[in-house]
């Protein structure tokens, strides 16, 4: 059954997790503060998260755009090494290379049943 991005909300409103609409309709970002991680583009110690919804609300979404970039890296092959065992030793996480930017994005894809 698919859901909407107001239903994501009200889900969200019920524990209390704040977010904020972004230029999508059917997305939502939110951010946190971190101990260790600092944000690449800002230099700061939090991060972002997007909450996506596709294919008419069947399948969602959640990922932290521009997590890590490869695109200044001298060793990108072990880099890409490391990010493919963090994969394989998860069971929902995965990375994803945008090749024309040296973007990766952590993420976490659902489908809606």
């Amino acid at each position: 059954m698919p859901v909407t991005i107001s239903a994501v909300k009200s889900m969200l409103d019920a524990h209390g997790i704040m977010y904020s609409d972004t230029r999508h309709p059917d997305e939502i970002g939110m951010g946190w503060e971190s101990t260790r991680y600092v944000d690449p583009d800002t230099g700061r110690k939090s991060v972002s998260i997007i909450v996506r919804l596709e294919e008419e609300g069947r399948f969602l979404k959640v990922f932290v755009p521009s997590c890590f970039s490869i695109r200044d890296v001298a060793h990108k092959p072990a880099m890409l090494e490391a990010l493919l065992g963090v994969c394989w030793r998860t069971k929902l996480l995965q990375f994803e290379l945008d090749d024309s930017d040296g973007e990766i994005r952590a993420m976490v894809e659902w489908p809606i049943e």
